[in-house]
């Protein structure tokens, strides 16, 4: 996906291509394998860029399990070196990863090829066009090249597709770009082109309402994530009573819309309410969805992380479990979504004191996080919390303290000084100065600092504010 420029120009001449090979090989029956002794010398080829892994592959082809579905060649006849055995697998061929073993530094990557494409595309398009009717395949690719987490490359894409785009629909393209900024955390980015795209489908004839509760929804989660959760919670209403509307009451699109009521009740601390709101959405889910899809392992996670602040440790670690084993079968390299809940699971693990398990954790969520995002980014700092809370309760205060201080300064680049999220890192600098450095005055300053965003700009969180004269009691 690096090179999407090119990708976008070439994407009639690549379809035609594959079209052309499928039709062409479709009687080819015969392989060969390359040769190790071939294979080998090759990966030295590069040594000069010690940047780089040298990496063979070694592909398995049962044909009788793949079928005539499955193309590829021998091509050593028009190879200038017939001694290599060269083989070319169509565009379209997918393979299962067995294994990955290092020797003499190289990689030896072990696949089989297997005859899963057209139904992972399929399976894709078609649980997409049942949130979201005729939607287009050149919407969708950009979509999946997102859900993949290459926001920068669906961006890219998008605004291709913007810029040249004829017959599509702006208003999707401009949502789908508001989206890839989203996801970057370039959240009032990502509210130009939603509202960009929720003008268009309300000013065209005839408007587009049945789709604008996806924009509404989506601006809904900016807000969520600003902590403007009281208007957040007017986006998320608007869409639920457009889709009820529109679809039955066990459509998987309320769903999406009671957990995004859900979680708003989390975080005015109304626990029962939000888990009512989640159960019904996961209720709906599971009846709509077949079991292993990804929105059901992220309502699973949001359960969890309600059970965990009930201190229901094991329960809830049974829902992270369970979404854990979901996101892994749909995404068996890596995405954020298993980084969240590695955090997720490391942040029981140190409340039950297994901190050796809870710090390991957290460390697999961290290097995960830094494949996807930038240091900075503002999804790091739930591993700098997790960190900092496992080393509060080891009682390494000085190392709790620094961590905490790393995380508060990256929320300030991303939220305004009244954000609730700030408010909860300001109780813990507040505990560590406490603790470690005796400075119960300090200490004081920052939950002081905390009551005082709570009582001005969330007055009626009564659990929130009794928590914080319960901090400042304590320093006193």
């Amino acid at each position: 996906m690096e090179h999407i420029d090119l990708l976008y120009k070439l994407r009639y001449f690549l379809g035609d291509l594959i079209e052309n090979l499928a039709r062409e090989h479709q009687e080819i029956v015969q392989s060969a394998s390359r040769s190790p002794l071939v294979a080998l010398p090759l990966t030295t080829q590069s040594e000069k860029r010690n940047n780089l892994i040298a990496v063979i592959f070694q592909i398995e082809c049962n044909l009788q399990e793949i079928g005539d579905h499955f193309s590829f060649a021998n091509i050593t006849q028009f190879n200038q070196c017939l001694h290599q055995e060269e083989i070319l697998f169509d565009l379209n061929a997918t393979f299962h990863l067995e294994n990955i073993q290092e020797e003499k530094q190289i990689a030896f990557i072990k696949m089989t090829a297997v005859n899963d494409a057209r139904a992972i595309i399929q399976k894709y398009i078609d649980d997409t066009h049942r949130q979201i009717e005729d939607l287009s395949i050149s919407i969708i690719f950009g979509k999946l090249i997102c859900d993949m987490s290459q926001w920068n490359q669906s961006q890219l894409y998008f605004q291709h597709l913007l810029n040249d785009s004829h017959e599509e629909d702006l208003a999707l393209i401009e949502h789908h770009i508001g989206q890839a900024h989203y996801w970057k955390g370039e959240w009032n980015e990502a509210r130009k082109y939603h509202q960009c795209a929720l003008n268009r489908m309300t000013q065209v004839e005839p408007a587009s309402i049945k789709y604008s509760a996806f924009v509404l929804s989506d601006i809904g989660e900016i807000l969520y994530r600003q902590g403007k959760y009281e208007e957040a919670e007017e986006f998320h209403q608007e869409a639920l009573a457009i889709r009820k509307k529109y679809y039955s009451s066990e459509h998987v699109n309320i769903a999406s819309s009671l957990e995004n009521i859900g979680l708003i009740q989390k975080q005015r601390l109304k626990h029962h309410e939000a888990l009512i709101f989640l159960q019904q959405a996961l209720t709906i889910r599971e009846k709509y969805d077949d079991c292993f899809h990804v929105a059901i392992a992220t309502n699973l996670c949001n359960i969890g992380s309600i059970l965990t602040e009930q201190g229901k440790y094991d329960e809830a670690f049974d829902y992270h479990q369970r979404a854990m084993s979901i996101y892994k079968k749909n995404y068996p390299l890596d995405h954020v979504y298993i980084a969240t809940t590695l955090n997720h699971m490391g942040a029981i693990l140190s409340q039950q004191e297994r901190y050796d398990e809870a710090v390991d954790t957290v460390q697999q969520a961290w290097s995960l996080q830094k494949k996807f995002y930038p240091f900075g980014h503002i999804d790091i700092v739930i591993s700098l919390n997790n960190l900092g809370d496992i080393k509060f309760a080891q009682e390494k205060y000085d190392e709790a303290l620094d961590l905490y201080q790393q995380h508060l300064s990256i929320q300030m680049k991303y939220y305004s000084f009244d954000h609730m999220n700030i408010v909860h890192t300001l109780y813990r600098i507040g505990f560590a100065f406490g603790k470690e450095k005796k400075n119960y005055d300090q200490a004081l300053e920052f939950h002081q600092q905390a009551l005082s965003i709570l009582k001005t700009y969330y007055p009626t969180y009564y659990g929130h504010i009794s928590c914080s004269f319960l901090c400042i009691g304590h320093d006193l």
